[in-house]
Protein backbone atom coordinates (compact mmCIF):
# COMPACT_ATOMS: atom_id res chain seq x y z
CA UNK A 1 0.00 0.00 0.00
CA UNK A 2 0.89 2.88 -0.96
CA UNK A 3 0.48 6.58 1.05
CA UNK A 4 1.57 10.74 -0.02
CA UNK A 5 4.83 10.43 2.75
CA UNK A 6 2.90 14.28 4.25
CA UNK A 7 -0.46 12.05 5.23
CA UNK A 8 1.57 9.99 7.83
CA UNK A 9 -0.22 7.57 8.21
CA UNK A 10 0.83 4.83 10.51
CA UNK A 11 -0.73 1.14 9.34
CA UNK A 12 -0.52 -1.29 11.26
CA UNK A 13 -3.11 -3.47 10.49
CA UNK A 14 -6.44 -3.98 8.07
CA UNK A 15 -8.24 -2.34 11.12
CA UNK A 16 -6.33 0.97 10.22
CA UNK A 17 -8.11 1.50 6.97
CA UNK A 18 -11.01 1.28 7.81
CA UNK A 19 -12.01 5.12 7.97
CA UNK A 20 -9.52 5.88 4.67
CA UNK A 21 -9.75 6.47 1.05
CA UNK A 22 -8.48 3.40 -0.31
CA UNK A 23 -8.13 2.45 -3.98
CA UNK A 24 -6.96 -0.93 -4.87
CA UNK A 25 -6.67 -2.06 -8.47
CA UNK A 26 -9.35 -4.21 -10.04
CA UNK A 27 -10.55 -7.72 -8.34
CA UNK A 28 -7.38 -6.90 -5.35
CA UNK A 29 -10.43 -7.81 -2.87
CA UNK A 30 -10.94 -11.22 -4.91
CA UNK A 31 -7.24 -11.78 -4.78
CA UNK A 32 -6.86 -11.00 -1.07
CA UNK A 33 -9.01 -12.09 1.59
CA UNK A 34 -8.04 -9.08 3.61
CA UNK A 35 -9.44 -6.46 1.03
CA UNK A 36 -12.20 -8.48 0.31
CA UNK A 37 -13.05 -7.83 4.27
CA UNK A 38 -12.20 -4.16 3.69
CA UNK A 39 -14.41 -3.61 1.02
CA UNK A 40 -16.84 -5.04 2.93
CA UNK A 41 -16.03 -2.76 5.86
CA UNK A 42 -15.04 0.70 4.58
CA UNK A 43 -17.46 2.40 2.09
CA UNK A 44 -14.33 4.89 1.15
CA UNK A 45 -13.02 1.18 -0.47
CA UNK A 46 -12.82 1.51 -4.26
CA UNK A 47 -11.39 -0.82 -6.96
CA UNK A 48 -9.98 0.55 -11.02
CA UNK A 49 -8.58 -1.00 -13.19
CA UNK A 50 -6.56 1.75 -14.69
CA UNK A 51 -3.53 1.77 -12.64
CA UNK A 52 -2.33 5.16 -14.09
CA UNK A 53 -5.20 6.54 -13.13
CA UNK A 54 -4.68 5.40 -9.21
CA UNK A 55 -1.24 7.17 -9.40
CA UNK A 56 -2.71 9.98 -10.35
CA UNK A 57 -5.40 10.36 -7.88
CA UNK A 58 -3.12 9.94 -5.19
CA UNK A 59 -1.19 12.29 -6.26
CA UNK A 60 -4.10 14.81 -6.57
CA UNK A 61 -4.89 13.29 -3.10
CA UNK A 62 -8.37 12.40 -3.58
CA UNK A 63 -7.55 9.22 -2.42
CA UNK A 64 -5.44 8.68 0.42
CA UNK A 65 -3.57 4.99 0.02
CA UNK A 66 -3.62 2.81 -3.11
CA UNK A 67 -2.99 -0.62 -3.44
CA UNK A 68 -0.45 -1.21 -6.51
CA UNK A 69 2.23 -3.12 -7.13
CA UNK A 70 5.88 -1.26 -6.30
CA UNK A 71 7.47 -1.98 -9.88
CA UNK A 72 3.87 -0.63 -11.54
CA UNK A 73 3.41 2.49 -9.18
CA UNK A 74 7.08 4.02 -10.16
CA UNK A 75 6.74 3.25 -13.68
CA UNK A 76 3.21 5.54 -13.73
CA UNK A 77 4.91 8.09 -11.13
CA UNK A 78 7.77 8.12 -14.12
CA UNK A 79 5.49 8.28 -17.05
CA UNK A 80 2.64 10.70 -15.64
CA UNK A 81 3.44 14.71 -17.03
CA UNK A 82 -0.06 15.99 -16.45
CA UNK A 83 0.17 15.97 -12.41
CA UNK A 84 2.96 16.49 -10.24
CA UNK A 85 4.76 12.84 -8.77
CA UNK A 86 7.07 14.63 -6.77
CA UNK A 87 5.97 14.34 -3.54
CA UNK A 88 7.63 11.86 -1.19
CA UNK A 89 5.27 8.43 -0.80
CA UNK A 90 5.50 6.07 1.93
CA UNK A 91 5.26 2.39 1.18
CA UNK A 92 3.03 0.47 4.16
CA UNK A 93 4.00 -2.92 4.18
CA UNK A 94 0.92 -5.69 5.52
CA UNK A 95 1.73 -8.97 5.69
CA UNK A 96 -0.95 -10.35 4.70
CA UNK A 97 -1.09 -8.40 1.71
CA UNK A 98 2.90 -7.32 0.78
CA UNK A 99 4.07 -11.14 1.64
CA UNK A 100 1.52 -12.70 -0.28
CA UNK A 101 2.70 -13.99 -3.60
CA UNK A 102 -0.08 -14.33 -6.17
CA UNK A 103 0.17 -15.37 -10.18
CA UNK A 104 -0.54 -12.75 -12.77
CA UNK A 105 -3.57 -13.26 -14.14
CA UNK A 106 -2.13 -10.98 -17.01
CA UNK A 107 -1.24 -13.10 -19.92
CA UNK A 108 0.27 -12.59 -23.62
CA UNK A 109 -1.76 -13.77 -26.51
CA UNK A 110 -0.84 -13.75 -29.98
CA UNK A 111 -2.87 -14.33 -33.01
CA UNK A 112 0.13 -15.24 -34.74
CA UNK A 113 1.85 -18.62 -33.96
CA UNK A 114 5.17 -17.16 -35.81
CA UNK A 115 5.22 -14.47 -33.74
CA UNK A 116 4.42 -16.10 -30.56
CA UNK A 117 7.08 -18.61 -31.32
CA UNK A 118 9.30 -15.68 -32.22
CA UNK A 119 8.79 -13.82 -29.31
CA UNK A 120 9.32 -16.96 -26.76
CA UNK A 121 12.63 -17.27 -28.58
CA UNK A 122 13.62 -13.83 -28.06
CA UNK A 123 13.16 -13.96 -24.39
CA UNK A 124 14.20 -17.10 -23.71
CA UNK A 125 17.56 -16.09 -24.99
CA UNK A 126 17.59 -12.69 -22.85
CA UNK A 127 16.81 -15.09 -19.99
CA UNK A 128 19.15 -17.72 -20.96
CA UNK A 129 22.21 -14.96 -21.65
CA UNK A 130 21.23 -12.99 -18.14
CA UNK A 131 20.30 -9.58 -20.29
CA UNK A 132 16.57 -10.02 -19.00
CA UNK A 133 17.86 -9.71 -14.93
CA UNK A 134 19.94 -6.92 -16.53
CA UNK A 135 17.24 -5.08 -18.10
CA UNK A 136 14.70 -5.45 -15.37
CA UNK A 137 17.60 -4.50 -12.27
CA UNK A 138 17.79 -1.48 -14.80
CA UNK A 139 14.31 -0.79 -15.04
CA UNK A 140 13.16 -1.03 -11.22
CA UNK A 141 16.85 1.07 -10.39
CA UNK A 142 15.74 3.88 -13.02
CA UNK A 143 11.91 3.50 -11.07
CA UNK A 144 13.37 4.13 -7.89
CA UNK A 145 14.99 7.21 -8.67
CA UNK A 146 12.05 9.81 -8.15
CA UNK A 147 11.04 12.11 -10.75
CA UNK A 148 14.18 10.97 -13.16
CA UNK A 149 12.78 10.19 -16.56
CA UNK A 150 13.82 6.46 -18.15
CA UNK A 151 15.38 6.26 -21.25
CA UNK A 152 17.08 3.12 -21.52
CA UNK A 153 18.46 1.46 -24.49
CA UNK A 154 19.51 -2.05 -25.35
CA UNK A 155 22.78 -1.37 -26.45
CA UNK A 156 23.72 0.29 -21.98
CA UNK A 157 23.56 -3.31 -21.36
CA UNK A 158 26.02 -5.21 -23.77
Amino acid sequence: MISLKQQDFTIEAMADLKDKRVLAFQDASKIFPDLGWLHKANPLYQEMANQESQVALLFKQRVDLIVLDRSIFYYWRNSINYVNTGAGVTFHELSSISAMEVDSPTQTVFKDKTLRDDFNFGLQRLRDTGLYQKIVSRYLRGCAQMGRHMDYRLSEFR
